[in-house]
């Protein structure tokens, strides 16, 4: 054999063998990405004040006993309010001096009653049928305070678009009944003012604690447990009012 041949042959051996014993090329192993954080939990924006009114009207009991004080401007005098309900029934008492209006939405209808205690004797007393349901009330019958309790407190509770609410602070309701929340309101459905409703966690939640008007302001005195017993029967026999020619 000759020199060239050896040396071919030693050049494919070389090459044969370094084709058997060579590792195979490892596939690129990829490098680990870094953990991505967690994204943070979105904290809960604050409620609007029309929300937060919303929430408390909305949580405000069916079932109550809520004496308040009136004190009116010009020469009418102040008065004493108390408001029961249970549901859709409601009496509502307004005494100024020894004369009560009564407004009762029983099961016959809206019975409207005058009360006059005198200094002595036995009280007179009046009651008549003036409508079928609140929403027919007439003018000359409605002392009108009861829509605090039911038109507005539903107007707010349903967070109506066209209602403009603002904070309007907070009041301390008497007796240990806690703060008031306090928001100032304007729209339809309601008088324009300022409304407080009772924030503490507890079964009075939601509860009418102040009304502020250009006339005169609405302020809780006392909170009682529910009677009903005759609750929404009237003092006397109403008269239904005679039928308009």
């Amino acid at each position: 054999m000759n020199t060239k041949a050896v040396w071919a042959l030693a050049l494919v051996s070389a090459l044969v063998l370094a084709g058997c014993t060579g590792s195979e090329p490892q596939e690129a192993t990829p490098s680990a990405s870094p953990t991505r954080p967690a994204d943070p939990i979105p904290s809960r924006e604050p409620l609007t004040a029309g929300e937060r009114a919303q929430q408390l009207t909305a949580l405000s009991p069916e079932q109550f006993d809520l004496t308040y004080r009136l004190t009116g401007k010009g020469p009418r005098p102040d008065a004493k309010v108390r408001m029961r309900a249970k549901g859709e029934r409601f009496r509502l008492d307004v005494t100024r001096g020894r004369s009560t209006a009564v407004l009762v939405n029983g099961p016959r209808g809206v019975v409207s009653c005058q009360i006059l205690q005198p200094k002595k004797g036995r009280a007179d007393k009046s009651c008549f049928l003036v409508a079928k349901s609140p929403k027919g009330l007439p003018n000359l019958f409605d002392p009108e305070v009861q829509r605090l309790f039911r038109s507005a407190t539903r107007t707010i509770s349903a967070g109506r678009k066209q209602l403009a609410v603002k904070d309007a602070g907070v009041w301390r309701a008497p007796r240990g009944l806690g703060p008031a929340e306090c928001f100032a309101v304007k729209g339809k459905g309601l008088d324009d003012g300022t409304y407080c409703y009772l924030s503490k966690p507890a079964p009075t939640i939601g509860l009418l604690a102040r009304a502020v008007f250009p006339s005169g302001k609405l302020e809780l005195r006392e909170v009682k447990n529910v009677r009903l017993q005759g609750l929404f029967r009237p003092p006397v026999q109403p008269t239904p009012l005679p039928a308009r020619g």
